[in-house]
């Protein structure tokens, strides 16, 4: 009698998993009772990833580090406590001097994405992971910026150099007849980052990216 109750004991502690057992390993995990993929920290999502989040403006913004302001203090701002900057390529805020960074990051001035880092979507979900040079360039991206279709201030050439005498003045001015290079915010492509210009007393959205 006493070892059938070991063995039904023994048998009972196997069954059950982990306290702490996340499921993540396993691909059907869905269908497991101790699955958190509805917890607010869920492992199946790239929690290390930084967040970035959408905010409105003219080409008016007091320049890169006036733009970084209008993202700290937005009411999207999903956590005023973090540090984020704007991604406007300007003459104070350089990703790239050369297409694509082949020349290195010597003269990357006040840039807004790490290297080897993972980066999400407003939404949460993955955006891309950069390279050792702080860009993206092997597209497709993950997923598009948005779901849906919108231009949105960059002040880039597709590849990741800052547009000549299209970023508003640098982001000081919302004048007609200045012009600014915007993005397209349902792209999983190049043109993500540049996709036109527009006016820059026009309303548009720009990211703002923790860092």
């Amino acid at each position: 009698m006493t070892r059938y109750l070991l063995v039904m004991l023994s048998l009972g502690l196997l069954a059950c998993p982990a306290s702490d057992d996340d499921d993540s390993s396993v691909a059907n995990d869905d269908d497991l009772a101790n699955d958190d993929d509805t917890a607010a920290d869920d492992d199946d999502s790239p929690v290390d990833g930084k967040r970035t989040f959408m905010v409105t403006s003219t080409g008016a913004m007091g320049g890169p580090s006036g733009a970084d302001v209008v993202c700290s203090g937005a009411n999207t701002n999903p956590d005023p406590s973090m540090t984020w900057k704007a991604m406007l390529g300007g003459l104070t805020r350089v990703p790239c001097a050369d297409a694509d960074c082949a020349g290195g990051t010597a003269a990357q001035l006040d840039w807004v994405f790490a290297p080897d880092t993972e980066y999400l979507r407003p939404d949460g979900g993955l955006l891309f992971t950069t390279n050792q040079n702080g860009i993206f360039t092997g597209y497709p991206m993950a997923d598009t910026l948005l779901d849906t279709a919108t231009n949105f201030w960059t002040g880039l050439d597709s590849d990741w150099t800052v547009y000549p005498d299209f970023h508003c003045n640098d982001w000081n001015s919302g004048g007609v007849g200045v012009q600014g290079r915007v993005g397209w915010s349902d792209g999983t492509g190049a043109s993500w980052i540049q996709s036109g210009d527009v006016g820059c007393d026009s309303l548009m959205t720009f990211l703002c990216v923790e860092q």
